[in-house]
């Protein structure tokens, strides 16, 4: 899947308000409109017109005004099949103490020009769409989740929908849930500005999340302090075709099926994980620019887990990881530059690992590591190839350390492997083979240590670039 379709909600707006009119002569599809003509008391048939508090058979409940904006306080009401919050003006409403709201489909400023805010809080107030919601239709919207509230989405949730809108969504405080059955998508379609904050302890769920949806959309989500969650059954993409930033700081927890960052041509996305006990953590594969840009930066204790990884995925793709101070645990097979370029940088302690890793995998492709600094390394438990069928390149200095079992620089006919190491350590605990059918060049130098325990073979095929050098104060160990 591209970009999802950019299908504006003002279609189902006029068919809702087509229906609403030819209902009208209905007593059950009535329209009641907010006027807050007495008080705040959402119970109180003297604020709305007509005069009647709305009800499951009620076609369209518009809040448009903020006059003693309505508070839905320790009892349940019910919206009916409809429910504006800024429709074309400015509305606003309050969950509280235990109140609850059911409705069929939501709409918060809903169309350009129009602001509106829903805030539910409070153990047990709750507000539930059976159907889609949309934070920011239109207008500027925002929705406010927190202590100990929940809201509950039956099909899609989207915060910043149609060009122009801004909208924004805040879940808080333990105990403070968000659950949506379908998508959850931050700033949908061109010209958009979504964004969603979980903090403090709070949790979301999702069957599918989104951030930059479509072209020209921006999306953020920051999932913050300990306790805190974003769940996905499926994937999260961060950047489908349009702008997407993830940041995962303080302790907070995102866990997902796979991950994408950069999904599809044009996207362009970023995922920040940052603090000790910060998580990414993913079941299947993270792919790392597929089709389009992304970066992942893992800081200060930070953690990303997941059980392969591609960066670079497709041919004109572009993905980078940087590792500083962070850890990033493949538990399969790590790829940099499938058919794309990719970029591996590990530094300041961090630590990276994995079974096979490949730099610059097919022709065409590139793939860079560079590993540095005292306690940075990179540890694959079977085989590393720098330049399978691409371009490989791989520095390690001033400390940092790689080891693996097979080494191989410069594999197949057409690859170019580089290695450099520069004050580093490089630990092939099998045999270290550079340019096989190849050009593959190491460089050890600075106090470099490169060893191998099976013995190293250099230009098996009989090619002419192959080079192995180093400097008086490298050394190259061989232990047979």
């Amino acid at each position: 899947m591209t970009g999802r379709p950019a299908v504006s909600r003002g279609f189902f707006q006029k068919l809702l308000l087509s229906s609403a009119a030819a209902l009208a002569i209905a007593p059950v599809a009535r329209a009641e409109d907010w006027t807050g003509g007495t008080s705040t008391d959402w119970f109180d048939s003297n604020n709305w017109n007509p005069a009647s508090v709305p009800t499951g058979g009620t076609a369209i409940t518009q809040i448009d005004t903020t006059t003693n904006a309505p508070i839905i306080d320790g009892a349940a009401a019910n919206a009916g099949a409809l429910l504006y919050v800024g429709n074309t003006g400015d509305g606003a409403l309050t969950i509280q103490n235990g109140g609850t709201l059911t409705n069929t489909t939501s709409e918060i400023a809903a169309q350009g020009g129009s602001t509106g805010t829903v805030t539910v809080t409070g153990a047990s107030s709750s507000w539930t769409t059976t159907g889609d919601m949309d934070v920011a239709a239109g207008g500027v919207g925002s929705l406010t989740v927190s202590a100990g509230g929940h809201v509950g989405v039956g099909s899609d949730l989207v915060v910043a929908f149609n060009g122009g809108a801004n909208g924004t969504l805040l879940v808080t405080g333990a105990g403070t849930t968000l659950n949506t059955t379908n998508f959850l998508e931050i700033g949908r379609n061109l010209g958009t500005n979504g964004a969603m904050t979980v903090s403090d302890g709070a949790a979301v769920t999702a069957s599918q999340g989104y951030l930059g949806v479509n072209a020209g959309s921006n999306g953020t989500a920051t999932i913050d302090g300990a306790g805190s969650s974003w769940t996905i059954a499926t994937s999260l993409d961060v950047a489908n075709t349009g702008n997407g930033t993830l940041n995962i700081t303080n302790g907070g927890l995102v866990s997902s099926d796979t991950g994408y960052v950069g999904r599809h041509v044009g996207g362009a996305g970023t995922a920040n994980i940052s603090g000790a006990g910060s998580t990414w953590s993913m079941a299947s594969t993270l792919f790392v620019g597929n089709s389009g840009t992304g970066a992942i930066n893992i800081t200060s204790g930070g953690l990303v887990q997941d059980a392969s990884a591609i960066l670079g995925v497709d041919a004109g793709a572009s993905g980078t990881v940087s590792v500083n101070g962070g850890t990033w645990t493949n538990s399969g097979a790590l790829t940099i530059g499938a058919a794309g370029v990719g970029d591996l940088s590990v530094s300041g302690g961090g630590a990276v690992t994995n079974t096979t890793a490949v730099l610059g995998d097919s022709a065409g492709s590139s793939g860079t590591a560079l590993v540095t600094g005292a306690g940075s390394t990179w540890t694959s438990s079977s085989t590393l190839i720098v330049g399978n069928s691409g371009a490989g390149g791989l520095n390690i200095e001033s400390g940092g350390a790689v080891q693996n079992t097979l080494g191989f620089v410069g594999v197949n006919a057409g690859s170019t492997g580089i290695v450099s190491v520069d004050g580093g350590t490089w630990t092939n605990t099998g045999t270290l083979s550079i340019g096989l059918a190849g050009d593959g060049s190491l460089t050890i130098q600075n106090g470099g240590v490169v060893s191998d325990t099976a013995g190293t073979k250099i230009g098996l095929s009989a090619r002419r670039n192959q080079e192995l050098s180093w400097s008086p104060a490298g050394e190259y160990c061989v232990d047979q």
